[in-house]
C-alpha cells in the first residue's frame, strides 16, 4: 500500500510542478496480482485523491469495477486469453 502511495504520490507531484502534462492525461495500471493490496474502493479513492482520471485493468474483477462506478474515472479493460475467442465470435 506504501509503495502504491508512493507511486501516485510522485506522478501527482510532477504533474502539479513540472506541468508536463493535465491530470486528466495521466492514466495508471491497477493490477490485481500480489497479496496484501487495498480494497479497490481504497485504489480508486487513491486515483482521486491524485486526480488520476485513468485506469488499466488487466484482469477486470467485480469488485473494482463496483468500486469504479460513479467514479468519472475512465477505464481500459484487458481481456484474458481464453476469452479471446468468444469474444471475436460475438
Amino acid at each position: 500500500m506504501a509503495v502504491l502511495q508512493w507511486i501516485l504520490g510522485v506522478v501527482a507531484t510532477l504533474n502539479n510542478h513540472i506541468g508536463l502534462v493535465g491530470a486528466s492525461k495521466i492514466g495508471v495500471c491497477y493490477g490485481m496480482l500480489g497479496s496484501d493490496l487495498p480494497a479497490a474502493t481504497e485504489v480508486v479513492n487513491l486515483y482521486k485523491q491524485y486526480h488520476i482520471g485513468k485506469m488499466r485493468l488487466f484482469d477486470p474483477k467485480q469488485a473494482a469495477l463496483e468500486a469504479l462506478r460513479g467514479s468519472g474515472i475512465r477505464i481500459t479493460v484487458g481481456i484474458p486469453n481464453e476469452d479471446l475467442a468468444d469474444l471475436a465470435r460475438s
